[in-house]
Order: C-alpha cells, then sequence, then structure tokens
C-alpha cells in the first residue's frame, strides 16, 4: 500500500491512526516527516509568542508528541512550521517505501515530507534536502513554475474523525463531512502594473452564473495563495457551513507575500491592487455582487496589517465587512477623522487565541470611536491555524452579513 491512511483503533489514544507513506526515488537514503502535531494543555501554556526562527518563547512548558496526547491537549504549533513535529520516517524495503504512525484527534493537520540528506546527519540538518508533498493526498496548489514555490506550498492537510469515546473536543467541522462540495481553483491577474499575481478560489456548491450574485470574502495569510485551504481547510468549512444553511458566497485567497517580495509595492499600490485591481478581475470573470456592502477582507497577523492600512489609507470605503486574525496593533496606525469618516460603516471582527499576546487595540481605535466591533477568542489557540479556523468558523456562524 502507498496511500496514507487513517484507521480507527482501539489501541490508538485518539481513536485513530495515521500512517504515511511516500515512495521516494531509489537513490534517497532518508525522508523525514513534517507536520503540525504538536499539543499541549491549558495548564501548561500561558500567553506565548512565537519567534521567527520557530522557538516559542515564553510561556509553554510542555510540548507533548502525538502519542502522549491526552483529551485536554489542544494543537500548540506555530503558523511558519518552526515548532512542527520532525521525525525520520522508516525504510520498508520489501514494498520500497517510507512510512510514519502517529495517533491524531480530530481535526485537519498540515503535513510534509522532506526528501535526502545523510542519515547521519541530525534530525533537523537539511543540507542536500527538499519538501515534497504527498502525492496520494496532494495540496491546492496553482500551475506554477518549480523555481517559484515556496516551502508552504508543498504542505497538505490530512483530515481525522472524531472518536467521542476518547476525545473531548471535536474538530469534525475541518474534515470532509458533507457531499455538497464547492471547488477550489487559481488565476493570476495584473494589480498595480504588476503581471502575474497569483490568487485561489472558492465557489460554494451549485454555484451558477445566472444566480444572484454572490458575496465575496478575500482571505489572506499564510505566506501562498492555498494555505487558507491546506492549512486552514477552509474549502471543508466552508463546504460543511453552507451544507448547513448558511448562506454561499466566494472565498478569494491572493497571495500577499508575492505583493511585497519581490513586487515590492508601495501602500498605494497594494491597496490598488487588493481592492480594485483583483475586484475588477472578478467582476468580469465571475458571478460576484458590485455592492460593497457584500464584499469582506480578512487578514491573518501581518497580513490582517496590511488589509488594515490598505482600508485605513484608502480613498473610499471598499467593504462592508473586515476580519483581522491575531492582527496586533501598529503603534503608527491613527484614525483621523477624515479616515473615520471612510471607515465609519465597515463591520469590524477581531479574532484571535486565548495563548497569544494580542493587545485590545481594536477596542482602543475601533469601538471607542462608535465602530462595529465584534470580538472572537479562541480557546483553545495561540499564534496559530488551530485559532484562525476557528475563527472562520465563527464569522461565518455570527458576523458576516448579519
Amino acid at each position: 500500500m502507498q496511500a496514507t491512511t487513517v484507521i480507527r483503533s482501539k489501541d490508538s489514544v485518539t481513536g485513530y491512526f495515521v500512517t504515511f507513506r511516500y515512495k521516494a526515488p531509489e537513490d534517497i537514503k532518508r525522508v523525514r516527516f513534517n507536520g503540525e502535531m504538536l499539543f499541549s494543555d491549558k495548564a501548561n501554556t500561558t500567553q506565548f509568542q512565537f519567534m521567527s526562527n520557530g522557538i516559542i518563547d515564553e510561556g509553554v512548558s510542555l510540548l507533548a508528541r502525538p502519542e502522549e496526547w491526552k483529551p485536554h491537549y489542544f494543537p500548540c504549533t506555530n503558523g511558519n512550521q518552526g515548532a512542527w513535529l520532525l521525525d525520520d520516517m522508516e525504510y520498508n524495503a520489501e514494498h520500497d517505501i517510507w512510512s510514519y504512525t502517529i495517533p491524531l484527534p480530530s481535526g485537519s493537520y498540515a503535513y510534509r515530507f522532506i526528501v535526502g540528506g545523510s542519515p547521519d546527519a541530525e534530525l533537523n540538518d537539511r543540507t542536500d534536502t527538499y519538501y515534497a508533498w504527498d502525492p496520494n493526498n496532494a495540496p491546492y496548489v496553482a500551475d506554477k513554475p518549480e523555481d517559484e514555490r515556496r516551502a508552504a506550498e508543498y504542505q497538505t492537510g490530512i483530515e481525522v474523525p472524531f472518536d467521542p469515546t476518547k476525545q473531548i473536543r471535536s474538530n469534525a467541522i475541518e474534515t470532509e463531512l458533507t457531499d455538497e462540495k464547492g471547488t477550489v481553483d487559481f488565476f493570476t491577474y495584473t494589480g498595480s502594473g504588476f503581471d502575474g499575481l497569483y490568487a485561489g478560489i472558492y465557489l460554494p456548491y451549485g454555484y451558477s452564473e445566472s444566480a444572484e450574485p454572490y458575496k465575496l470574502l478575500i482571505l489572506c495569510g499564510g505566506g501562498v495563495e492555498g494555505a487558507w485551504f491546506n492549512e486552514g481547510a477552509a474549502a471543508n468549512i466552508l463546504d460543511n457551513l453552507f451544507a448547513m444553511g448558511y448562506e454561499k458566497f466566494i472565498v478569494v485567497t491572493p497571495n500577499l507575500t508575492q505583493y511585497f517580495f519581490p513586487a515590492a509595492m508601495n501602500d498605494e499600490q497594494f491597496t490598488q491592487a487588493m481592492f480594485y485591481d483583483l475586484k475588477e478581475y472578478l467582476f468580469a470573470n465571475y458571478n460576484v455582487s458590485r455592492d460593497i456592502n457584500d464584499h469582506a477582507v480578512g487578514g491573518i497577523s501581518s497580513n490582517g496589517a496590511s488589509c488594515r492600512n490598505a482600508l485605513f489609507s484608502a480613498s473610499e470605503q471598499v467593504v462592508g465587512y473586515a476580519i483581522f486574525f491575531s492582527t496586533a496593533l501598529d503603534e503608527e496606525v491613527t484614525l483621523t477623522p477624515e479616515r473615520l469618516e471612510i471607515i465609519k460603516d465597515i463591520k469590524v471582527l477581531h479574532a484571535y487565541g486565548a495563548f497569544e499576546t494580542m493587545p485590545g487595540w481594536s477596542e482602543i481605535l475601533l469601538d471607542d470611536n462608535g465602530i462595529y466591533l465584534d470580538t472572537f477568542c479562541s480557546t483553545v489557540g495561540g499564534h496559530q491555524w488551530t485559532t484562525w479556523k476557528d475563527s472562520l468558523v465563527y464569522a461565518i456562524e455570527n458576523f458576516l452579513w448579519k
């Protein structure tokens, strides 16, 4: 067997075992597994921050491996793969397959393979290695030259069901629960004179060009245009909630990193590309409402800050709703009377994790100025996709177009 499998087992601490498999080229002597599968609990976690090198700076005294998982544990990994599980895979010569088996609780988990390197090298030594995705469970990725891909584009998600006899918290909303599946695709467009800007697009189940124009959510973050669909499990979340009866809408995921590296747009160019050129492309190619009150934007962390600054610097109101996922305060941001007049009708959601240091800038800058503000705190997350997936569910159920 070459495919990655999820098997229910009474011998698993979670009720399920996942076996990841990879067939490598003949000359490869080592393959490592890399995934967001470390856990902690509230008793061993206070507010923490992740450093750029992936080391947890403070506040976490427990990082449990999957086999150490307990029912009250929650995922505790950062958003840039630095604090991910890293292990050697086992080679089966008879079947010519590398494999790695761990128990996992319910939800969707991102992972990738690190192929190559010396068998004698340290575990975290990446010399002579390359990233590979699971060919039997490929990620959502745009068609582009290989040398343009970033490390995050090799990550795909594995889905694990909920076992109520062994687990407390169900994350089944992140998994495939319905046959009414939307579609995910990618496109390129020209923004502020920069050609070949990438974006992903989700069209809900039953999408029709002849239907009433669809509302639009622009979701940013994760470093690449496919991150929300791979690490963020957005397609599953949207499919499941739409099947439950929530209003269907279109989701677009532009690659904000590409706007700045190597595009190096200034703030004015970014606002033009994000809220005008992108929308014009969508109006011309999809059945999208032109009413700005039917438009929403959401951004994670620094991408959320970019969206916020663009909203505050635009010469007119460009969306009706804004979601700031784990977005910290930029001390230079001030709301002048002119800016307040432009954004006064935008409804804002500030979403963050209980275990990250997020100051209440939204309350200070927005609520005190009479702008509609909602807040959501994920009780089992820090600066990570666990928080942002929770927040997306909350936004659809309680905030967007309500």
